[in-house]
């Protein structure tokens, strides 16, 4: 049909040529004015569903007239992209700020670990202070580096490692470790929300939150400020002890 715009079920081709809308502009309208997060990781899903759709679509409407079997491609070309990119966040190689801090980052007399700027996600230095939980970590970790000095005849920079060789995976290790502490299937990346959750209540204030855990923009650490109805409950007790006769909401009884 002439005149006709093209549509998923039946792409007709138009009359005149027209300038097709930049799929990347397309996939960050949608995402960012309709979804309210902005993420280049999901543009290039949806980039590469549309150029796979738009790839098939082309060579179908030829044969066939019809582009179905263009957008189940589309779909899955996506899928499998986040597919690979998932199994690479969850169970692949863990490196840098997690597997590769080494002892010259640990300031024992500051009473800080220093991570140096481009080695953090954001590429920013960070500043984390050494409490006593973790000092007792780092001290069992400096026995253990000492031991393996000793008997390999070698200086050991990283602060973890496997009797001296540094760490490059370790999935099974981190599922061993979070089936005997009675926590199976959490992720490494649960610890960061765990840490702005523990900040949360005690009251840091955000400002210097988000120092400690290196989030840039206060949206996206609010994301990670879970709030449960534990603390909902706990909220309301604390409420309604503020205001003795009265449920600290005004209301007198």
């Amino acid at each position: 049909m002439v005149g006709t715009t093209p549509t998923i079920g039946a792409m007709t081709a138009p009359a005149a040529p027209a300038r097709a809308a930049p799929r990347p502009k397309v996939s960050m309208n949608m995402i960012w004015d309709y979804v309210g997060i902005m993420s280049f990781g999901q543009t290039a899903f949806f980039g590469v569903g549309a150029y796979t759709y738009g790839a098939i679509g082309l060579n179908l409407i030829a044969r066939t007239g019809d582009t179905h079997w263009a957008l189940v491609g589309g779909l899955g070309a996506a899928t499998a992209l986040a597919a690979v990119v998932g199994y690479f966040m969850f169970c692949g190689r863990v490196s840098d700020v997690y597997a590769a801090q080494t002892w010259a980052q640990v300031d024992w007399a500051g009473g800080f670990v220093r991570l140096e700027p481009g080695t953090t996600k954001n590429r920013e230095g960070r500043a984390f202070p050494i409490t006593p939980a973790l000092r007792a970590v780092l001290e069992r970790r400096r026995e253990y580096t000492r031991g393996c000095e000793r008997t390999q005849g070698r200086i050991i920079p990283w602060v973890f490692h496997r009797k001296g060789q540094p760490i490059r995976v370790m999935a099974k290790s981190w599922r061993t470790a979070c089936k005997n502490a009675g926590v199976p299937g959490r992720f490494l990346h649960d610890l960061r929300r765990t840490a702005v959750r523990n900040l949360e209540r005690v009251s840091v204030a955000r400002s210097v939150a988000m120092k400690m855990t290196g989030h840039k923009t206060e949206s996206v650490y609010r994301r990670y400020a879970i709030v449960s109805e534990g603390d909902l409950r706990e909220a309301g007790a604390k409420l309604a002890a503020s205001r003795p006769g009265g449920d600290g909401l005004g209301v007198v009884r």
